[in-house]
């Protein structure tokens, strides 16, 4: 889609409007609100001076001043944009604006794929080379984003890698979690599908957490239509080989109690067994140890708790302190 900047300076102000007042109809459109008579194919936008993401010129310039949108007369409007310092786009083709005022989810699924090609030949140990990833992402499904934009794309897929599926990131984008419930489920949706990643119960458990957070934002929308044929993940995962004799021994010392809470095992396994869950305090996935004072047997609920829970940071301590204490008292 073809587009060129417009920015213009030295007009004078044609209203008491501020540079204050078009930074909080940002937040306002970021927040859902629009003016009225707002339509969503546009021509010219203005640029979030700190993402860079476009946003419709008229409807920024509307809430700004209280008015309509059809009471905007659009070049006044870009005047005023400009002189009080924001940078303009216009589209030679109309701009389809999504209802969060940001990209697209066409944009957002290729975002997800560039990265997970990327992150893909990082792991095989290839060199990955940002800037011309960047060229081309810019010039093919991303034109319409600015540097900035896509940058701020990339770090927020970063935090999704780290905090939904407990995966390292790509080297060189610190991850920036601050994104819409709505952007984040579909740009996880996107990196899962790009590399056929396998869901384990605890990340699909946190995707599922985020699309709950989404549905609150549009509770009265249609149903997501699924699939009939769910996709297949063939590929190889990193797993850990971790040692039986820890588990053992912690399930031994553990004599039929759960470790977080105190309570009988829930049930009896078919060989007389209490059953209770092996739960690592510090993961392995985040490079800790599989030994006894890092290892923990819980019931069902008490694991659920460890990893889910709300105040999940104060019960691992807890948990970890029983751990070592066991362990010393064994020595």
């Amino acid at each position: 889609m073809a587009a060129r900047r417009w920015q213009a300076t030295g007009f004078e102000l044609q209203s008491e409007l501020r540079r204050a007042d078009i930074l909080r109809a940002f937040e306002q459109f970021d927040g859902g609100v629009r003016p009225e008579r707002f339509g969503t194919s546009v021509n010219w936008t203005v640029l979030h001076p700190v993402s860079g993401e476009p946003y419709p010129a008229k409807a920024i310039f509307a809430l700004a001043t209280g008015q309509s949108n059809k009471d905007i007369n659009t070049r006044p409007a870009r005047r005023t944009l400009a002189a009080l310092g924001f940078e303009l786009l216009k589209f030679e083709e109309p701009y389809k604006a999504n209802a969060e005022g940001g990209w697209s989810e066409a944009e957002l699924v290729a975002a997800a794929e560039i990265y997970a090609n990327r992150w893909e030949a990082w792991r095989r140990g290839d060199s990955v080379n940002k800037a011309a990833y960047r060229r081309e992402a810019l010039a093919g499904a991303l034109a319409a984003r600015s540097q900035s934009s896509f940058e701020r794309c990339m770090q927020n897929i970063a935090a999704i890698v780290t905090e939904d599926f407990g995966l390292p990131k790509l080297p060189g984008y610190q991850p920036l979690g601050k994104v819409g419930a709505g952007t984040r489920v579909t740009l996880a949706q996107a990196f899962a599908e790009a590399l056929g990643l396998h869901d384990d119960d605890e990340t699909f458990s946190v995707r599922v957490a985020h699309a709950q957070a989404a549905l609150l934002d549009q509770p009265s929308g249609p149903p997501p239509l699924g699939r009939k044929a769910p996709i297949r993940s063939t590929r190889q995962a990193e797993t850990f080989v971790r040692d039986a004799r820890v588990a053992a021994w912690v399930l031994h010392q553990a004599n039929g109690r759960c470790e977080g809470c105190a309570s009988l095992a829930p049930f009896t396994r078919p060989n007389g067994s209490p059953y209770l869950e092996i739960h690592h305090i510090h993961r392995l996935a985040d490079d800790g140890p599989d030994m006894v004072d890092n290892t923990v047997a819980l019931c069902p609920n008490c694991h659920r708790r460890a990893h889910f829970g709300e105040h999940a940071e104060h019960f691992a301590a807890a948990l970890k302190t029983v751990a070592v204490k066991r362990a010393e008292s064994t020595r």
